[in-house]
């Protein structure tokens, strides 16, 4: 969808970038809620979902001059329609938000330019259950499930839950260079999108791209029980000027700043001319960079 903007003569966090970035995740998650779940049981349309001319028809649906104050319906991926009869799924409720601890991302590059990210989470959060006779905390991933009979993310026996962990390796010309992660529940997704365009578009190295002032939609079904949902929210970081959030503000988004949108991200970098190691690490929580 974000192909269809210019978003580098937007400019780096300007208030039209940060609106059209906004918008295209609130259509990203409206389809998210309606088709991901586990895939091994199909009926998850990726390549429908991924295809241009989709994309492009959901891309239609972002209007520059105003937020959308709800969460969109979902398309249908199938016909290549931006906009689906069906109204939206909205489960969540209002509340609290989740305690955004437990997850942390890890990444590594050796002198040949082998490459690992991952990110693991769900077994050590302060509400995850404690087993003896294992030794070991539970997994709090199975809340993930949605308690609604048909739902494609549906409690069922032997199905794998929707959940919100990515890592990233990028490669350029066939050949890796780069790992994005970043840990945040639903903001994990929104931080990574940035951290990317942050390297790629606005070329970033990448201590600058995970210190970079974040944003988020939580116009959204949050995937953790009770699966809150926040429409017309966004949340900015301290480092998102007043000017940008008032501007924001008159285009209909509801503003609340935040101190952290996804917190302990790490990009590394191999050029892979001259074979240099960098990395980055996230201030916004005890975050390394270790070189050997």
């Amino acid at each position: 969808m974000l192909e269809t903007l210019d978003l580098s003569a937007m400019g780096h966090n300007s208030t039209p970038y940060i609106h059209a970035v906004a918008e295209a995740l609130k259509l990203a998650f409206a389809d998210r809620e309606r088709y991901y779940g586990d895939a091994k049981e199909g009926g998850v349309p990726l390549r429908e979902l991924l295809a241009p001319a989709y994309l492009r028809e959901r891309a239609k649906l972002i209007r520059m001059d105003r937020a959308a104050s709800e969460q969109p319906a979902a398309g249908d991926p199938w016909r290549g329609d931006g906009v689906a009869g069906a109204p939206p799924r909205r489960a969540g409720e209002a509340g609290a938000p989740v305690a955004a601890d437990g997850t942390t991302h890890i990444a590594a590059i050796d002198r040949d330019g082998n490459m690992i990210c991952l990110t693991p989470s769900g077994g050590v959060f302060r509400k995850s259950v404690f087993a003896p006779e294992l030794g070991c905390t539970l997994s709090t991933r199975s809340e993930m499930f949605v308690l609604e009979e048909g739902h494609q993310n549906a409690l069922t026996p032997g199905r794998r839950p929707r959940t919100t962990l990515v890592s990233y390796l990028i490669c350029e010309g066939g050949v890796p260079t780069m790992t994005i992660g970043c840990p945040g529940g639903d903001d994990q997704a929104q931080a990574d999108l940035q951290l990317v365009l942050n390297v790629l578009l606005f070329g970033m190295n990448p201590q600058q791209a995970v210190e970079a002032p974040r944003f988020s939609t939580q116009t959204l079904v949050n995937s953790f029980y009770p699966r809150v949902y926040k429409p017309g929210q966004l949340n900015v970081e301290p480092g998102i000027p007043e000017r940008t959030r008032a501007e924001l503000r008159a285009l209909g988004h509801s503003v609340t700043e935040i101190g952290a949108c996804g917190i302990g991200a790490v990009v590394t970098h191999r050029d892979p001319k001259t074979g240099v190691l960098s990395a980055g690490a996230d201030p916004r929580r005890p975050t390394y960079a270790l070189a050997w």
